[in-house]
């Protein structure tokens, strides 16, 4: 099995022709020269491989032992792209079948790309490479007012706004999801978590009253809120009136939704279609509502205004990694060696790494039913290094 590293090298470049000055920024100079570095540490690095795998031996001077050779186990394929988290039309689709026809179909054990990091949680360093992300669903409300109505479209629109913000959706902690399962970890792992709290969470995938109870303490804090559950957020607001003697006829709002792990698409847009009938019943007002391409209103009824639902993207949670395959648990090994060997002798810092799964809030293009996210960055020594993350992939 080989090992992908996906690597996104975007240079900044000027419209002048070849043989002109360029006329790039300082800041931009200086990224080129910075991303120049990096891909030449990375070939640097990859020709030591190479070598190494070809039995060429490497003297390991680092371990103070230069007659000590080291040996590639296994091959690693880097691929250089363009288009991350933008579709992947242009590069990533043409490197995907190029490493297909090469390679052939579940041939990579695993996957390296951008993640999480290592942070500190109750004295422990937890590393959260990401096993699961979450989807999203983003809807516009398009509210249009055809005549002098009692409120207008903007008065309307702020009206529902209050209603989506004042019903949520609810947080659930689950057994098995990626939270459960980031909490078991600290439970188990962390010296400094209060003790009421550490048997709650080790109890809660035996007692579903304990279970509830570790939601109830764990949902006090809004970070974890948010990664057990779908959020909602309301980004744009658009339309409404050109002056201040004109009726607006229209106004837009456009919300988005990060899917919990645990929860579809389909799920998402019925409850905030759920929601939008609840405002439209509270209101008793005369409006056509259509939503997500569907007349809900009879066609022969009177309405002297019209509210529309219209969905913009949707991208269902990514499959959850399992933590019991070879590569997941090669890449677990990695890490807790890699840094409990770098924290060795750091001031204040514990030289023990605890792994578990850990959670993306967002989802741009993640389809794999297997992967890990990974950063290689130590939140205690204050490190800025670029992101690294470790997808696990059977694909």
């Amino acid at each position: 099995m080989y090992v992908l590293i996906l690597f996104v090298i975007t240079l900044a470049i000027t419209s002048n022709p070849p043989g002109l000055n360029p006329a790039l920024t300082p800041r931009e100079l200086e990224k080129n020269c910075a991303l120049w570095n990096d891909l030449t540490a990375l070939h640097a690095t990859n020709d030591l491989l190479t070598r190494a795998g070809s039995g060429q031996p490497l003297q390991d001077h680092h371990r103070g032992s230069p007659g000590e050779e080291i040996r590639a186990s296994r091959t690693v394929v880097l691929s250089f792209g363009f288009d991350e988290e933008a579709g992947g039309v242009h590069g990533a689709r043409y490197i995907a079948a190029a490493l297909l026809e090469r390679f052939g179909p579940d041939s990579f054990a695993m996957i390296v790309d951008e993640g999480g990091a290592c942070y500190p949680f109750f004295s422990t360093a937890y590393n959260g490479h990401r096993s699961g992300e979450k989807g999203h669903v983003i809807v516009n409300i398009e509210i249009q007012t055809l005549r002098s109505p009692e409120h207008t479209s903007t008065g309307m629109l702020a009206a529902l706004i209050v209603h989506l913000e004042n019903n949520a959706p609810v947080p659930v902690l689950e057994v098995g999801t990626t939270a459960s399962e980031i909490a078991q970890c600290l439970a188990a792992h962390a010296p400094d978590m209060p003790g009421l709290l550490r048997r709650t969470i080790l109890r809660a995938g035996r007692s579903r009253a304990a279970l509830k109870a570790a939601e109830a303490m764990l949902l006090k804090d809004p970070q974890s809120k948010a990664v057990v559950g779908t959020t909602q957020a309301v980004d744009v607001i658009s339309g409404g009136g050109v002056k201040s003697n004109a009726l607006p006829e229209q106004a837009v709002a456009t919300v988005s939704h990060r899917i919990a792990t645990q929860r579809f698409v389909a799920f998402t847009r019925f409850f905030f279609l759920q929601l939008t009938q609840q405002f439209v019943q509270l209101w008793i007002l005369r409006r056509a509502v259509t939503a997500y391409g569907e007349l809900l209103t009879p066609a022969a009824a009177a309405a002297y205004d019209a509210l529309t639902l219209t969905v913009l993207e949707v991208l269902e949670p990514a499959p959850l990694t399992p933590s019991d395959t070879p590569a997941y648990q090669l890449l677990s090994g990695t890490i807790r060696t890699t840094f409990d060997a770098a924290r060795k002798g750091v001031e204040g810092a514990n030289t023990h790494a605890s792994v578990a799964p850990g959670m993306v809030t967002g989802n741009t293009d993640m389809r794999a039913d297997n992967f890990a996210r990974f950063y290689d960055v130590d939140t205690h020594r204050g490190r800025g290094d670029d992101a690294i993350e470790y997808p696990c992939s059977r694909r």
